[in-house]
C-alpha cells in the first residue's frame, strides 16, 4: 500500500518471531519494500529467500528478476547475471523485457549483462523445464 517503512518494521518483527517458519509472502513483501526504499542489499537478501521458497516458475522468475535488479544497484554484476538468467529460464516471457532493457541500457554495464544473458540462453536452447 506504498507504506514501505512501516511495512518493513512489521515484516521484520514477523520474520524474527516466526524464525524459519516465516512464509514466502513475508519475504516477498519485505524484499519488495526494501527495494522501494532503495535499500537494495536488504532487498536482494529477502527476495532471494522468497524466490527459493516459491513453487510457481512464473512467480519465481519475477522474484529473480527483482533480485537481479537489486544486485545491479549494489554493483554485484556477475551475481545479477545469474539471477537474470534464472528469471528468463523460469519465465520465457522475460525475453521481450530483456530485449527492451538491453536496448535501453545500451553502452552501460546493465545492458551488457542483459545482452550476455540473452546470448547465453539463446545458445543453450534449453527450455525452462530443462529439456
Amino acid at each position: 500500500m506504498k507504506v514501505h517503512k512501516e511495512a518493513v518494521c512489521y515484516l521484520k518483527k514477523y520474520i524474527e518471531m516466526a524464525d524459519d517458519k516465516a512464509d514466502l509472502e513475508a519475504y516477498r513483501a519485505l524484499g519488495l519494500s526494501y527495494f522501494e526504499l532503495s535499500r537494495f542489499e536488504e532487498a536482494a537478501s529477502y527476495l532471494k529467500r522468497a524466490a527459493f521458497l516459491e513453487n510457481s516458475p512464473k512467480e519465481a522468475g519475477n522474484l529473480n528478476y527483482f533480485t537481479a535488479n537489486a544486485l545491479i544497484e549494489i554493483g554485484e554484476f556477475e551475481e545479477a547475471a545469474v539471477f537474470y538468467e534464472k528469471a528468463l529460464r523460469q519465465d520465457p516471457e522475460y525475453r521481450a523485457v530483456f530485449t527492451n532493457l538491453k536496448d535501453r541500457f545500451k553502452g552501460q554495464k546493465k545492458g551488457a549483462i542483459i545482452e550476455g544473458v540473452l546470448e547465453k540462453t539463446a545458445l543453450t536452447g534449453k527450455r525452462p523445464d530443462g529439456r
